[in-house]
């Protein structure tokens, strides 16, 4: 497990400026089969198709070590379950005025087989873009936009894109809110705890400090005992497969 002081909210202070693909690994990168699985990718040498296909089992472009936290990892998630991303193709023939994408602006590239993946820094994160067969940076470029039910943060994300393009600076996302976000860091802290094999009464007092926390006659039926089952089940939730949801933007309080 990454190490971490549950208990300090300076431990995770980096965790309120990340966006849902940060806040995604965070919960993923605590998985211990994950982990398990990075270790054996790594230690037989497997070859590149072996560690795609893994990094694929849990919705990722390519392989990223556990220990690297998202603050400091390039992040590149599928584009299926990634509606942030940006598939960037080559623009129909009359729009010879469209903006190109250069690769060599890039705060991090690398190429696959579905195209090269790009993250662009757009002065609040980095926007993670799929330039596809055909798109060059001399390619006047055009995105394109899957009609699926990531429609709307898809449309947003190009936005984005078009607007760093420009120079006009990127505009944050409203996918996530400052209660949510908060709600979020408290929701990680509580599986670092849980994973620590601490109790919930040791969570909560952790968390919400021990003034808080009444004595043991009385923590049974407590609302403080509620909330902490809460979001220790919500923690183990997110690092097992609802981080994908998070992703997407329909992870809701459990």
């Amino acid at each position: 497990m990454p190490r971490s002081d549950w208990r300090s909210p300076a431990a995770h202070a980096y965790v309120s400026d990340l966006d849902p693909s940060g806040l995604a690994w965070e919960f993923l990168r605590r998985n211990p089969e994950y982990r398990r699985q990075y270790r054996a990718v790594s230690e037989e040498s497997q070859s590149n198709d072996q560690a795609e296909a893994f990094a694929c089992r849990w919705g990722m472009r390519f392989c990223v070590a556990p220990d690297i936290p998202a603050n400091k990892a390039a992040l590149i998630w599928l584009p299926r379950i990634n509606p942030a991303s940006v598939l960037i193709a080559p623009a129909p023939g009359a729009f010879a005025g469209a903006r190109r994408v250069d690769p060599s602006s890039a705060a991090y590239e690398r190429a696959a087989d579905d195209g090269r993946h790009l993250l662009i820094d757009d002065g609040r994160s980095r926007i993670p873009v799929v330039l596809l067969a055909g798109s060059t940076r001399k390619t006047p470029a055009a995105a394109l936009v899957p009609l699926d039910d990531d429609f709307a943060v898809r449309l947003e994300a190009a936005l984005r894109l078009w607007q760093c393009l420009n120079g006009l600076g990127g505009t944050e996302s409203k996918r996530l809110t400052p209660q949510r976000r908060e709600r979020l860091t408290f929701t990680l802290r509580a599986l670092d705890a849980r994973l620590a094999n601490e109790r919930y009464r040791a969570i909560a007092q952790g968390l919400f400090g021990e003034a808080q926390v009444p004595s043991a006659a009385h923590w049974k039926t407590h609302d403080l005992r509620a909330r902490t089952i809460r979001l220790v089940r919500s923690g183990l939730d997110l690092m097992r497969s609802g981080y994908i949801r998070l992703l997407s933007g329909r992870h809701r309080r459990r």
